[in-house]
Order: structure tokens, then C-alpha cells, then sequence
């Protein structure tokens, strides 16, 4: 008899399951215990088992119920006697005895089995009963009621191949369910021990000691197979005890075999910036700060030399575009930076991005590029974070309104003239006019009064 059993809970996907006529040919419910209410129609399962579980609620428990499934071998079945015998054999040994159950008898396929679903709160105690070793104890009730019911022990087909095996082997085109029957095969046609191993590797498997010195199987694509979960039916005992040197033959090592099948990887090269040297970094900034008239134009520089400026603790801070921090103190000297505000009015309306933030971004950026996986929307298109000039406050184009009529969403209203470089001009035209901050972080020369810079707009 094979019995396996589980801890749950879904009292309501439990009740509609036992109640399947369409994959049952068969479906009664055989007895409800326990229950402050007597019947046996399909209204009362789906009663007492949401009772169950509303104990179950009541303690604290959302997963106390226990179901089994309890099924005979082929052409065998149970009577009503041997039913109630085997249903209390296993609470007594399992230790719900005295616990809330139903019982539910399916036949399908011509085949009898029973569904048992126990509360595993003890009502006497108000507890919940502790599960150990719940495998070991239904392997036992099982060996134990076939000997006494005369009930015959199913037949052992080998453990089934796992859901990543399976995927390993639509890649590769070795079915784990065919190597088994073919290394079963050889396994029962060899009689030696160096005649299995040879017949292995004719087969295209070679035999080698894995992690633990445990025996597996290498295909010829390098991948590895436990060698007992590809012989149907039999034990590492039985192995050792029909070939006894087995475990100590010579055979060749794991690693040199799979570094020859298995392909190699190609290793990915993560974008490899060059190398800046930090006085190239004091030259172009103290450059910007020399030939620079507004904070506009001392950032818009930087910018274009591909650094980012972010808000420091302490004051703003340059990162380059391997992620270098560079203190504005350290490049242009303490003094300069406190005066720092007298040569550039705007400053105080330059508001940069955190740090953090633009170090996030670098990084993103970077793991894109060197993956090539699709662009986060938060990302940036380039691993440069610009300083761009955004429309002012509605506080500071009041006066432009007022003297030109237009309405806030326009305050300025910026038309290319003779005195633009044609390169302006025509960016004016292509996209300018719809991002006029992106434009004018480009021509800052070319900006219009009104116009403050920030970090940029938010993507």
C-alpha cells in the first residue's frame, strides 16, 4: 500500500478536490468524525472541513489540516472493515487519535484509493500536534497493514527525474527518463565491475567520484548525473554488493572531464573605462571656472566634458564618469569655493542631484550596457547625469508675464535670431523648441534671463 500525507491548509480547494466527479469515476464520502453535526452528503465535507480549519483560525493556525492519501496496489482493494481498521491504525500510530477526520473513497482508472483529512489540533488539549518524521512513520503503517491485511508492497520504480533535470534535457537532448532504462540496462547486463565502466563509456557516459566522493555519470556534454537516480529500482547497496571495487577502481577526475565536454563560457567584459588622471580632472575644472560667467555656463562645461555634478555633504561635489568622487574644495582651493557665490549670482538656484543617486545611476547604467538587457524607464541614455535648465518659478516670470501677456506655461518666449550660430539654429528647429532646457544646456550662451539650472529633469 503507498500513503503519503501533507500539512495545508485551503479548506475550500480541499472540499471542491474530494468532490471531482469528472477525474473520479467513483466519489463517497465514507465517514465524517468528530463533527457537532451527523450526515454524509457533499454540503457536509465541505462543513467539516472548513470547520476544521476554522479551529484552526482560532488558534493561530492557518495550515492545520493533514491529508493522506492511503492507495492499494492494482487489483487490490478494501472493505468497509479493513477501511475503518486502516483508518484507526493510522491515527493511533501517526497520533491523531481522538482528532476531527473525513474520509473520502475515489476509484479512477479502476483503481481504489482513500482521501483521510485530520485536524491536527487535539480538541482535548486545544494544542497543535507536532508532525515528526512523518515519512518514516507512513513508510511503517504502510509495511505494517500489509502484513496484516495481506496487501502486496508496489513495486519500486526509481526516484523520478526532477523538473530541472527534465529542462536540462530539452537543452541538451539527453532525456533523463531514457538514461535510465539505458543505464538500468547495463547495469543488470554487466557482471564486473571494469565491464560496467566500460559499458558505460560505450554508452557515451563516463563514470567519475563527485562532491562527497559519491559516484556519478558525466554525458558527453559535460553535464552530471547521480549515478543510483539512473538505475530503476536499485540501492547504493545493492551496487556495492555486485560490484564490490566499485568504490575504489581508478577512474578519471570530475573536473578535467567536464572542463573538456562542457563548452566554455565567454566571459563577459564589463565596460572598461580609461584611466583619468586627477590633474587632468583640476585642469578642466579650474578651465570651466576661469572661462565661465554664470553657473550655467560653469556646469554646462563640465557637462560636456562628461562630469556630474552631485550634493555633498559638504558642498558640490564633480564624479566623472568612472564614478570618482572629486571635492570642488580639493580642485579650485577653500577660499574660491566660499567666494565661490560673488562670481556666480545663480548658484543658489542650482539644485543637484544627491550622490547616491548619480552613483546608482552610473552603475545601472553600466550593468545595462555590459548586459544588454532592456532600458529601466528611471535610467538614463547616457552614463552621464546632466546638469540642465529647467522654466523658472512661476514667482520669478510674474514681471514677464505682465509685460508680454503670455500665459505661465510660455513665460519667454525664444525666437532663433541672425546673431545664433547656424548649429543653434538648427537644433532650434529639430527638437529645441520642444526641450528648450536641453537646448539651452547646450548653447548656454544662447539662453534667454530667466532660465535657472538644476540636475535635470526627472526621467
Amino acid at each position: 500500500m503507498w500513503i503519503q500525507g501533507r500539512r495545508r491548509g485551503g479548506a475550500k480547494d480541499l472540499a471542491n478536490h474530494l468532490k471531482k466527479t469528472d477525474e473520479n469515476e467513483f466519489v463517497a464520502i465514507r465517514d465524517i468524525e468528530g463533527f457537532t453535526f451527523s450526515g454524509l452528503t457533499g454540503d457536509n465535507l465541505q462543513k467539516a472541513i472548513k470547520q476544521m480549519e476554522a479551529v484552526g483560525y482560532g488558534k493561530g493556525d492557518k495550515r492545520n489540516l493533514y491529508h493522506a492519501i492511503f492507495a492499494p496496489a492494482y487489483g487490490e482493494g478494501l472493505t468497509a472493515v479493513e477501511r475503518d481498521f486502516m483508518v484507526n491504525y493510522y491515527a493511533e500510530h501517526m497520533g491523531f487519535k481522538g482528532h476531527q477526520y473525513v474520509v473520502v473513497e475515489h476509484w479512477k482508472k479502476g483503481k481504489q484509493h482513500f482521501h483521510l483529512v485530520f485536524n491536527i489540533i487535539d480538541p482535548i488539549t486545544g494544542k497543535t500536534h507536532e508532525l515528526k518524521w512523518t515519512k518514516q512513520k507512513e513508510w511503517k503503517i504502510s509495511r505494517g497493514l500489509e502484513e496484516i491485511l495481506g496487501l502486496s508492497t508496489p513495486k519500486i520504480k526509481g526516484k523520478a527525474a526532477r523538473t530541472w533535470e527534465m529542462q536540462r534535457g530539452k537543452r541538451t537532448g539527453i532525456d533523463p527518463r531514457k538514461m535510465r532504462k539505458e543505464v538500468t540496462a547495463i547495469y543488470h547486463a554487466s557482471k564486473t565491475t571494469q565491464e560496467f565502466i566500460a559499458a558505460l563509456e560505450k554508452a557515451g557516459y563516463t563514470l567519475t567520484f563527485g562532491k562527497r566522493n559519491q559516484l556519478v555519470l558525466i554525458d558527453k556534454f559535460g553535464d552530471t548525473h547521480g549515478l543510483m537516480r539512473r538505475i530503476e529500482g536499485k540501492k547504493l547497496a545493492d551496487l556495492r554488493q555486485k560490484f564490490p571495487g566499485i568504490g575504489k577502481a581508478q577512474l578519471p577526475s570530475h573536473d578535467h572531464i567536464v572542463k573538456n565536454r562542457k563548452p566554455q563560457k565567454t566571459e563577459k567584459v564589463d565596460n572598461v573605462y580609461e584611466a583619468i588622471d586627477p590633474s587632468r580632472v583640476r585642469e578642466d575644472i579650474q578651465e570651466a571656472y576661469r572661462t565661465s560667467k554664470t553657473g550655467v555656463e560653469f556646469f554646462a562645461k563640465l557637462n560636456r566634458k562628461e562630469y556630474s555634478i552631485g550634493r555633498g555633504l559638504k558642498g558640490f561635489v564633480f564624479i566623472d564618469k568612472n564614478g570618482t568622487r572629486h571635492d570642488l574644495r580639493d580642485l579650485l582651493g577653500k577660499e574660491t569655493v566660499k567666494n565661490l557665490g560673488k562670481k556666480f549670482s545663480d548658484l543658489e538656484s542650482i539644485h543637484p542631484r544627491p550622490i547616491s543617486e548619480i552613483l546608482r545611476r552610473l552603475k545601472a547604467t553600466r550593468s545595462r550596457n555590459r548586459t544588454n538587457y532592456r532600458r529601466h524607464r528611471y535610467l538614463s541614455s547616457s552614463a552621464i547625469i546632466p546638469i540642465l535648465p529647467v522654466l523658472p518659478l512661476k514667482s520669478q516670470f510674474r514681471n514677464t508675464v505682465q509685460e508680454t501677456g503670455r500665459t505661465e506655461s510660455n513665460p519667454v518666449p525664444v525666437q532663433p535670431n541672425k546673431g545664433w550660430p547656424e548649429a543653434a539654429v538648427i537644433d532650434w528647429k529639430a527638437w529645441g523648441h520642444k526641450a528648450p532646457a536641453r537646448f539651452f544646456a547646450k548653447w548656454p550662451e544662447l539662453a534667454p534671463p530667466g532660465f535657472s539650472p538644476m540636475s535635470g529633469p526627472r526621467l
